[in-house]
């Protein structure tokens, strides 16, 4: 099934308004560039490991890609705590607009 007929939070993605938050499975996001010098930081995904999923943000997903531009840590952290969905903000945007 392609990305963009997933069912996401009870809509599919063409029905979810831009901005709208939804849960989105973890294995149709991709990672984006960063502009942070260490790209990974394992300890501090692991700190966030240690929160409660609902305490934290939303992750920014770039629309149509499912390409992450904000929240890679808290991607890492859901995958740490053995969870298989994560809250999501999508957003439309270029790559170059969105980095």
């Amino acid at each position: 099934m392609p990305r963009t007929a997933q069912r996401l939070g009870g809509r599919s993605l063409a029905e979810a308004r831009l901005g709208d938050e939804l849960v989105v499975k973890l294995s149709s996001l991709r990672r984006g560039k960063s502009p942070r010098l260490v790209r990974e930081d394992l300890e501090y995904a692991r700190a966030l490991a240690e929160v409660e999923a609902q305490l934290l943000p939303p992750v920014v997903v770039l629309a149509g890609a499912m390409t992450v531009v904000d929240g890679w840590h808290i991607v890492l952290a859901a995958r740490i705590r053995g969870e298989e969905e994560v809250r999501a903000r999508m957003l439309e945007a270029s790559d170059e607009e969105a980095t």
